[in-house]
C-alpha cells in the first residue's frame, strides 16, 4: 500500500468487514456497485439474508451500513475540524475508490476484498493533531461495550482475544436480541465491531492507535511521537464490521456457561442457536443447550447435537422436542459439552451478564446451577413463537 502513493502524503482511515459470514467474491468485477442514483450500493450475502448492504455517498464522505431488513441504518463520517467532508465524490473509470477532497485534505472510501473497507483521509504533510474523528450516526440504540485485555482468569480458562480486539468495540442493540419466528433474526443482538487501528508508516514501522467512543463520536489516537518520527505515508486502520458473533474464543471444556439475555414478550421457545468454535480437535463431542432463571434454577433443555466431522466455526441449531412456555423477562441461556475440547465465542459485555456454573455433568443440567459472575456476551440465542393476543371480547357497532 506504501507504493501506492506519493512519498510526503500520509493516511488515516478505516477498514471494515461486513455481514454475518458475509463474503464478497474475489473474482467479482473490477466495479462492483449498483448506482442508485445518490449514491453507490454494495450488497451483502450472509448466513442469515435480511437485506445487509451498505450505501456510499455520492455527494459526501458517508457511508451507511444497512441490516435488520433496513429496520436500522448506523451512517460513518470521517471530519476535519468538527466539519463533515460535504463535497462531490470523484472516481476514476472503474476505480472502487470514491474521494472527497476538500482543500489539502482528501477522504476517500473504497471497499476491499474479505467484506472490508477503508474510510481514509490523505494528507500531504504531518498532521497538526494525533486525534482523528469519525462521526457515527444512528448509535443512540446501541451500547458500545469496550473490550478490554484478558484478565488473568480469562487466561486461565483458555480465552484468546486477537490483537486487534483488544482495546476494540463491540456494539450491540440495547434491547433488540433472539428471534421472534417470523420477524427479523437479531440473534444475540451485536450490530457491528469496531477493531483496534494499526498504525503503519512508509518504512513498515508499526504502532497500535487507541479508541475511543463517545456520544457518537468515535476517535482514533494516534502516538504522537509516532507521528513525529514517521516515514509519510502513514495508514491507520480502525476496522468496522457488523455481525452476530463474537470477537473472544473462549475453551468451556465441560462448564455450563451462558449468558442472560432478556425477552420482551411470552412465548413458546423452539430452539436454540449457538456459534460452537472447534478448533480443539473436538469433532464427535456431544452438546446442548438450555435454559436457567437469573437465580439458576433449570428450565428446560434443548435436543443434544453432536460437533460434525471437519468442523471448524459455525452457527448450530438444536430443537426443544416440546416448545417450552416461557414468560418475559430475564433468562440465562447456557451450553455445555460431554468434553473439553471445544470452544464458544463472546466478547466483554455488561457486568455480570455472563453466567458459568463450574465442571456440569453431562448430560444433566444442575439444578440449581451455581453460576459464577463474568462480564461476557455469549454467542447464543433463542428462537421463539410470541403468544397471541388475549381476546378482550367482542364489540358490536349498531347504527341509529
Amino acid at each position: 500500500m506504501k507504493n501506492s502513493f506519493k512519498k510526503g502524503i500520509a493516511i488515516i482511515g478505516a477498514v471494515g468487514a461486513l455481514g454475518s459470514g458475509a463474503v464478497f467474491g474475489a473474482d467479482k468485477a473490477i466495479d462492483p456497485y449498483v448506482d442508485k442514483g445518490t449514491f453507490q450500493e454494495l450488497s451483502i450475502k450472509s448466513n442469515i439474508p435480511q437485506g445487509e448492504r451498505i450505501e456510499i455517498h455520492k455527494d459526501k464522505a458517508q457511508m451507511d451500513l444497512v441490516f435488520w431488513n433496513d429496520e436500522k441504518r448506523i451512517s460513518i463520517k470521517p471530519q476535519l475540524n468538527n466539519k463533515d467532508f460535504n463535497v462531490a465524490s470523484k472516481r476514476s473509470l472503474l476505480s472502487k475508490r470514491m474521494e472527497y477532497k476538500l482543500g489539502d485534505i482528501t477522504a476517500f472510501i473504497k471497499p476491499k476484498i474479505n467484506n472490508e473497507f477503508d474510510i481514509d483521509f490523505i494528507l500531504e504533510s504531518k498532521p497538526d493533531t494525533n486525534i482523528f474523528i469519525y462521526k457515527i450516526d444512528g448509535a443512540e440504540d446501541f451500547d458500545f461495550f469496550y473490550q478490554p485485555e484478558l484478565t488473568q482468569q480469562e487466561i486461565a480458562d483458555s480465552a484468546d482475544r486477537p490483537d486487534n480486539v483488544v482495546g476494540s468495540y463491540a456494539v450491540y442493540h440495547k434491547t433488540k436480541a433472539n428471534h421472534r419466528v417470523g420477524s427479523t433474526n437479531y440473534a444475540t443482538g451485536k450490530a457491528f465491531h469496531i477493531y483496534r487501528p494499526k498504525v503503519i508508516d512508509a518504512n513498515g514501522v508499526e504502532r497500535w492507535a487507541e479508541l475511543s467512543y463517545k456520544n457518537g463520536i468515535l476517535s482514533v489516537i494516534i502516538p504522537q511521537n509516532f507521528l513525529n518520527g514517521a516515514v509519510y505515508p502513514v495508514v491507520v486502520d480502525p476496522t468496522f464490521g457488523y455481525e452476530s458473533i463474537g470477537a473472544t474464543i473462549a475453551g468451556i471444556g465441560d462448564d455450563i456457561v451462558g449468558s442472560e439475555f432478556s425477552l420482551a414478550e411470552s412465548g413458546k421457545i423452539t430452539s436454540m442457536s449457538l456459534f460452537i468454535y472447534d478448533n480443539f480437535g473436538s469433532f464427535g463431542n456431544a452438546y446442548k443447550m438450555g435454559i436457567y432463571d437469573t437465580s439458576g434454577n433449570f428450565q428446560a433443555e434443548s435436543e443434544a447435537g453432536t460437533v460434525p466431522s471437519n468442523f471448524y466455526q459455525d452457527w448450530v441449531t438444536n430443537n426443544f422436542t416440546t416448545p417450552y412456555s416461557i414468560n418475559n423477562g430475564n433468562w440465562v441461556l447456557v451450553a455445555f459439552s460431554n468434553n473439553g475440547g471445544w470452544g464458544m465465542k463472546y466478547d466483554s459485555g455488561e457486568t455480570g451478564q455472563g453466567y458459568r456454573d463450574i465442571d456440569g455433568t453431562w448430560s444433566t443440567f444442575d439444578d440449581p446451577a451455581t453460576f459464577t459472575s463474568e462480564d461476557r456476551k455469549y454467542s447464543i440465542y433463542a428462537t421463539y413463537t410470541a403468544d397471541a393476543p388475549e381476546n378482550i371480547g367482542t364489540f358490536n357497532v349498531y347504527d341509529e
